[in-house]
């Protein structure tokens, strides 16, 4: 799932969406969309991915051979 800074980035996705269909002359509602961008991110539906915790650090990269702790 791609790292997303909050909820309102999502939201934003679903408005640039509306925004592009609207312009093929497709009608989509703000909840359809805010579902689109859900299952784009991997996730069932709205509340699923608005309930999962923002990550704020990138993961760490690790190479053939390099020393891991913990």
């Amino acid at each position: 799932m791609h790292s997303i800074g909050a909820n309102t980035d999502y939201k934003h996705q679903a408005k640039i969406l509306r925004e592009g269909l609207t312009g093929e002359g497709m009608n989509l509602g703000h909840g359809k969309a805010l579902e689109m961008i859900a299952r784009i991110h991997g996730a069932r539906d709205w509340n699923t991915l608005s309930a999962q915790p923002v990550r704020t650090e990138k993961a760490k990269v690790f190479s053939l051979g390099a020393n891991v702790e913990g």
